[in-house]
Parts: structure tokens; C-alpha cells; sequence
């Protein structure tokens, strides 16, 4: 991938100066084994030919420019876009100054993922897919769904448009924590592309995280609950009190439930070595430790519910749950009594219908 960058680099300064012996030596060596790098030197000599312009950077890569002007063009969204999309000498000299404009500073511009050799048979969205997560190893989640985005609605019939929107919904939900556009995005997976996600491994995750998006917009303001939920977790000193008090507020809801499993992976970490501290789990034992440090009543009953669950969850340890959930099925939180008596009806049905 760097040869490559470094060759486009040299391609370009090379229609308008000779380069030096190091620089030529690597080109020529390059293009010898680089059939598309062999094809952007001929199309950029060709249309340099016609346009003056001052000699480019050399480190350099042209293409996120060109990328960034076909998407801005008049061609049509969908359908394969050539390397090199050029219909006309008139566009590829338009295009070609583009280029240059770009070029000419010192870096290239901000977020702009470079194509490298072999991605002349990927589709727009397996290209932009490839971009975003070279975008996110960098650390760039804005970058990363802008980028993405922009393809997507371009070409959302696309065979692989589910695909790139699941990234999207990573994205913004888990990296930008932009709800507002999360909830827009898990929308159209839950309806629009519900039969072609549905079935994959990806479904669970979507589908539980839809469920807390629908529940925050229709009973917060700007998703205000999602938002505490953030604070708590990224205040180091003081998280665990911050979502014992989140559990107070929202006891019975989904936010609550997330915020319990973040109390049960603080407390798992406190009795693990640092190094193995980031696998903390939500495990029962995780539960148990997170119900002895936390004193306020509701949020107890609803760390209580959460350790029901995480008992149902493991089939040798699934009747330790009965007497846990017949004590939250007594709360005074009324939400959290349903649920209890839900879970517990649950049970009893699977009971009969095993018998």
C-alpha cells in the first residue's frame, strides 16, 4: 500500500520534471510489477500534457482527491467506478486540476483514504467499507462514517448497503454516540434492510441496541438517559456511583440494565490483575460483587434482576434465578415487578412444555 503512494506520488511529479536516480530507480521498479500503478502513469501523462501546472508534492496520493470529485460529479451514484473515471478529455482536464488543487499542499486532505492496488474490482461500498476501518484503526470515527455514509446513500440497493450500514450503526452508537443519527440508521436496519440482516450474526446486537434507542426517544428529551449513561461510564473516580444513580433513576428500563453491567464489570475488575482488568465480564459472580458494594434500594432490586438473568443465561445455574426474581416480583418499582413476573412466567411455561 505505501509503495503504491509513493509511487502515484512520483508518477505525478514526474510529467513535469525528471526525477532523481533514487526516486526513478523505485518508480521503475515499481511499475515493472504494478500493472494499475502502470495504468494511472499513463492516463496522468496523457491529460498533463494539456494542463500547465506547478510540480506536486511527491509524497503525495491523488487518488482520495479524485474519489472526493467523482463522488461530487454529475456521473451516476451506483455502478462500478473505474480507477480512473475519466469520460472526455474535458472532464479528466477538470478533474485532473482537481487533483492538483488538493496536491499542491503539503498533506492531503483530512480523513482521505488512499485506493490501493487490487481494489479495481471492489464495489463503491467494499471500497468505502475498506476505508472506514482504516479510518477507525486511526482513530477517526467522524472520518470514518462520513466517508461510509456518503457511499451509502449514493447506492443504498446495493447487495452490500446492509453490510455497510451495520458498520454505520457500530459506528455511531458505539464510537460517536451520535443517538439522534443512530436512531435513524438502526430504524432502516429494522425495517427497510430487516430481511437481509435478520439472520446474520449482527442481528442480536442491532436488535438490542434498536430496542434502547426506540425506549430513550420516546421517553427522554434528546435522549438524555443515553447520554447520563455515557457520562457515568467515562467519569473514572466516580463511575460507579454515577450509575447506581442512573439505576435509581431509570429502574426498569433497558438504559438501566446497561448501566447495571457496567457496575458488574467495575466491581469484577477491582479483584483482577490490571492486566487482565479490560476482560471483566457481566458474569453472576460479577453480579454478586456489584449487589454487595451498592447500598441505594432500587438500584439493588434492579442488580437483583440483572443477576436472575445472567442465571438464566447459564442452563446448570437456571433455577438460581426463581427465588431472585419472586424477591424483585415484590419491588415497589412497578416496572421491575413485571418484568420479574414475566421472566417467572417464562420459566414456568418452559417447565410444562419440557415435562
Amino acid at each position: 500500500m505505501f509503495g503504491c503512494r509513493r509511487a502515484r506520488g512520483l508518477i505525478a511529479a514526474a510529467v513535469y520534471e525528471p526525477l532523481d536516480n533514487s526516486d526513478r530507480s523505485f518508480l521503475d521498479t515499481h511499475l515493472a510489477r504494478c500493472p494499475g500503478c502502470r495504468s494511472d502513469e499513463a492516463t496522468l501523462t496523457r491529460v498533463a500534457q494539456t494542463i500547465p501546472q506547478s510540480p506536486p508534492a511527491a509524497n503525495i496520493d491523488l487518488l482520495p482527491a479524485l474519489r472526493r470529485r467523482i463522488a461530487q460529479s454529475d456521473a451516476p451514484a451506483t455502478g462500478y467506478l473505474p480507477r480512473f473515471a475519466l469520460a472526455g478529455s474535458l472532464g479528466a482536464i477538470a478533474l485532473f486540476s482537481g487533483w492538483f488543487f488538493y496536491v499542491g499542499h503539503d498533506s492531503a486532505p483530512p480523513g482521505a483514504m488512499e485506493m490501493p492496488s487490487g481494489r479495481h474490482d471492489l464495489s463503491p461500498i467494499a471500497a468505502a467499507l475498506n476505508d472506514a476501518d482504516e479510518l477507525l484503526k486511526d482513530h477517526k470515527a467522524k472520518d470514518a462514517y462520513v466517508t461510509l455514509k456518503t457511499v451509502v446513500d449514493a447506492n443504498p440497493e446495493a447487495a452490500d448497503a446492509p453490510q455497510a450500514m451495520v458498520k454505520l450503526a457500530d459506528i455511531s452508537f458505539d464510537e460517536l454516540h451520535a443517538y439522534k443519527e443512530s436512531y435513524a440508521i438502526h430504524e432502516k436496519l429494522a425495517t427497510k434492510y430487516l430481511y437481509r440482516v435478520n439472520s446474520g450474526p449482527d442481528w442480536p446486537r442491532i436488535k438490542n441496541r434498536w430496542e434502547e434507542l426506540k425506549e430513550s426517544a420516546g421517553k427522554d428529551v434528546d435522549f438524555a438517559s443515553l447520554y447520563q449513561l455515557d457520562s457515568a461510564r467515562q467519569d473514572r473516580s466516580q463511575a460507579f456511583a454515577k450509575l447506581e444513580g442512573l439505576l435509581e433513576k431509570y429502574s426498569g428500563r433497558l438504559v438501566a440494565s446497561a448501566a447495571a453491567k457496567e457496575m458488574a464489570c467495575i466491581a469484577a475488575k477491582e479483584s483482577l490483575a490490571s492486566n487482565a482488568a479490560a476482560m471483566a465480564q457481566a458474569t453472576p459472580e460479577a453480579f454478586e460483587k456489584a449487589l454487595n458494594r451498592c447500598s441505594a434500594p432500587l438500584a439493588k432490586t434492579q442488580l437483583t434482576y440483572e443477576l436472575a438473568n445472567a442465571y438464566r443465561d447459564r442452563p446448570q445455574d437456571a433455577s438460581k434465578a426463581i427465588p431472585l426474581l419472586t424477591e424483585v416480583a415484590k419491588s415497589p418499582s412497578g416496572e421491575l415487578a413485571r418484568l420479574a413476573n414475566d421472566a417467572l412466567a417464562e420459566i414456568n411455561a418452559a417447565g410444562r412444555s419440557g415435562q
